[in-house]
């Protein structure tokens, strides 16, 4: 015969699992929320890598915006980010819109040298690299215009 204190412990059990269980239900109920036909999972993804390195000590600065507004500094080293700050969604997204509007997924252009400064546009599972240094071969001024709108990101 099961005890009063064995139903009362079957009873904690069961709301525990219940409840981890419904969390893991409504995270996922959130997190795939669509708004005006968007996946936001999706939106979440989207994110502009930018940096410059190189040159004799082969360190790079690199930053991550998510299209969320959340501004990320990348750790070469360990592959962590650490978060900088949150831009606010409206003027985080005309950066995404002009990536778009440039075709930065489309736009094939690698001119390293030894200073590299860089844009990697990552939409879903779509990404490009533009890449330049050579002075000789510079990117399209949008290109550059925007990299120093996004660097500047880094120093407000």
């Amino acid at each position: 015969m099961v005890s009063e204190k064995q139903k009362y412990m079957r009873t904690i059990k069961y709301i525990q699992f219940s409840t981890v269980i419904l969390i893991m239900v409504l995270s996922g109920i959130t997190g795939c929320r669509t708004k005006g036909g968007t996946n936001t999972v999706k939106n979440l993804s989207a994110r502009l890598i930018f940096g410059q390195g190189g040159g004799v000590t082969g360190k790079y600065l690199e930053y991550t915006l998510v299209c969320d507004g959340n501004l990320y500094r990348n750790d070469q080293q360990t592959g962590e980010m650490t978060f900088l700050k949150k831009i606010n969604k409206k003027d985080c997204r005309v950066f995404f819109i002009d990536a778009e509007s440039m075709g930065l997924l489309k736009t094939d252009f690698n001119h390293p040298y030894n200073i590299n400064y860089y844009i990697i546009y990552h939409k879903g599972v779509s990404e490009n690299k533009i890449n330049w240094g050579d002075a000789k071969i510079p990117p399209p001024q949008e290109i550059k215009d925007l990299w120093n709108k996004l660097w500047t990101l880094t120093k407000l």
